[in-house]
Parts: structure tokens; C-alpha cells; sequence
């Protein structure tokens, strides 16, 4: 089995052989690529031509592509109908890469899928496929074609396809949509956690304040400092766990899927829980503090003899003895 070289493909064509409506400058090194001349997409059932405006594939389209020139394929020959480098590296990929059987003498079609972000535009003199020959150790059984109803054939497989590649394109919105409700049900879990984490640390450290301070003089200025304290910690805790999703920008699925990644730590049992042994830590500390002041309390009276009744100093008044 040999490989035509672009001389023998060139020498045939000359002769009527092979190629219909060809050019020999098509023919360069070992194949022959053909150019487009008429565009059917995916979901349509009618050809539009192309003209030297040319046309554009979008992004997951998948359309069909008929060649201007037609190939006649001798007995003892097979051709390999595959992709061009040039499309290959615009995000274009060829779905119906075949062997053209012996015999074969017709049109060719290039069905294909654009896998690239930006649309690819398509022209007269765009080599869409190209076509290899190599010649067998002898004629092979030629089959029959209908050539007469290759366009129907194409018309009706178009009409029955998506007009993207597997539906890609219809599915994106959906994706996104789905993301997006996503995220919001996982913030109103993370605010209503967060919530209830700050009523119940609250709730916890001003009883903790008050069984404290109920016998002592400094019972005013505690209970200052345990609400600014709590204050403190319900700011922190509130910055920290909502300052992210404010700066977070909702624009497109990967910014969606780094929110989700951020919302998604923020409601792990790990970041809850160092919040909790956080506000445990500073009510600890309260707690030392206030002991102290006791004690302090409690030096004075001992050395003063005042009673832990008596009231505390104002402005006006003296410290009173019994």
C-alpha cells in the first residue's frame, strides 16, 4: 500500500482523475484539501452559501460543511477523509473523519464542532477537510451510492441534531441558574448559623457577667465592658464571615464556584467551632478579671471594715462607715 504524493495527485487531475472542480494548488505534499461551498447548522434543514463575506461558527456549534470540488475514487484506491491543522487550531474539530470507500464518486461533507471560546469564520477558500489516497494491492468490490439524495441525506440528519455540540450551549443558563440558587440557600444556612452562634454566646456571657456583678460596686462599669466586649465579638465574628461574600463579585461560573468554595469553608463544623472556643476564651477572661476585682473588693473592706452593702462613692457623697 502506498501514499499519492501532491505530483501524482497533480498528474491525475490533470487527466479528469480523482478530483471534480479542483484546484491543483489544493494538492500539496501528500493529500488534497478540499474547500467549502455551502453551510448547513445544526437544527436547520437549509443550506446557506458561502459567499466571500464568508460565515462564522459559534461557540458548541455544530454545523455541516459541503465541499465545492467532488472526489472519484478509483477501484484500487481508498481515501481518509480527515482534519486540517488550520481549523484544528481554532478550536474547530472534524466528527465525521472516515475512509472513502473504492468506487466512491460524489460529494464530500465536513461535519464540525467549534470547541473554542470565539466564533470561526468560515470562507470560500477555507480548506475545511482534506482527503489522502492510497492505492491498494488491487482493485477492491465497489459498492453503489445514491448520489442523487446525498443532500437529503444531509438536510435530514441536520434538521434532527442540536444546534450545539450535545447541547452544551442550551445547558449553560441552566448551570448557572442552578449555581446561583446554590449559593443563596448556602448563605441564608451560613447567616442563620452565624446568628444563632452570636445570640447564644451573648445570652451565655452577660448571665455569666451578671451572676458576677450582682454583690459587687463595680456592677455598672462590668456590665459596660461585658457589652462592649460582646459587642466586639459579634462585629468580629460578623466581618469575618460576611466581609468575603461582600467583596466576593458575582460575574460568571468560576467567580460562582470560588464564592461557593469561600461559603463552603465558612460553614464547616471546624471554622464554627474555633468561634465558639474564641468567645469561650474572652468569657474566661471576664472571668479572671472580675475575680480579681473581688479579691480587690474584698482587700478594701477588710481593711476599711465597710460592708458589701454599702453603696458605691458618687460625686456628692463620702465613703460612709458603719
Amino acid at each position: 500500500m502506498a501514499v499519492l504524493s501532491d505530483k501524482t495527485i497533480k498528474e491525475m487531475m490533470a487527466r479528469n482523475e480523482l478530483i471534480t472542480n479542483g484546484n491543483a494548488d489544493n494538492a500539496e505534499h501528500c493529500s488534497y484539501e478540499f474547500t467549502a461551498a455551502l453551510m448547513l447548522r445544526g437544527g436547520s434543514c437549509r443550506f446557506e452559501p458561502i459567499d466571500k463575506l464568508g460565515t462564522e461558527i459559534k461557540p458548541a456549534e455544530l454545523v455541516w460543511i459541503k465541499a465545492r470540488e467532488e472526489i472519484s475514487v478509483p477501484a484500487n484506491m481508498v481515501g481518509l477523509w480527515i482534519q486540517t491543522q488550520r481549523l484544528a487550531r481554532q478550536g474547530l474539530l472534524l466528527l465525521n473523519i472516515s475512509i472513502i470507500e473504492p468506487g466512491y464518486k460524489g460529494p464530500l461533507s465536513a461535519v464540525l464542532v467549534n470547541f473554542g471560546k470565539q466564533k470561526v469564520p468560515i470562507r470560500p477558500d477555507t480548506k475545511i477537510a482534506k482527503v489522502v489516497f492510497l492505492s491498494l494491492d488491487t482493485d477492491a468490490t465497489v459498492g453503489k451510492w445514491d448520489i442523487k439524495a446525498y443532500d437529503d441525506e444531509i438536510v435530514k440528519m441536520a434538521a434532527n441534531a442540536p444546534t450545539s455540540f450535545l447541547q452544551l450551549e442550551s445547558f449553560l443558563p441552566n448551570i448557572k441558574e442552578e449555581t446561583k440558587a446554590r449559593l443563596m440557600a448556602m448563605d441564608k444556612e451560613i447567616e442563620l448559623s452565624v446568628g444563632n452562634i452570636t445570640n447564644d454566646a451573648k445570652f451565655k456571657l452577660e448571665s455569666e457577667l451578671k451572676e458576677k456583678m450582682s454583690k459587687s460596686f463595680i456592677k455598672g462599669y462590668i456590665g459596660l465592658a461585658g457589652g462592649f466586649l460582646t459587642g466586639c465579638a459579634a462585629v468580629w465574628i460578623i466581618i469575618s464571615t460576611f466581609m468575603p461574600r461582600l467583596v466576593a463579585e458575582y460575574s460568571g461560573i468560576e467567580e460562582l464556584a470560588r464564592k461557593a468554595s469561600i461559603a463552603q469553608q465558612a460553614e464547616t463544623t471546624a471554622g464554627l467551632s474555633t468561634q465558639l472556643k474564641t468567645q469561650a476564651s474572652e468569657i474566661e477572661s471576664l472571668k479572671k478579671q472580675i475575680d480579681k476585682l473581688e479579691t480587690g473588693k474584698n482587700k478594701l473592706q477588710s481593711q476599711s471594715g465597710t460592708s458589701d452593702t454599702t453603696p458605691p462613692p458618687d460625686g456628692n457623697n463620702a465613703v460612709r462607715n458603719r
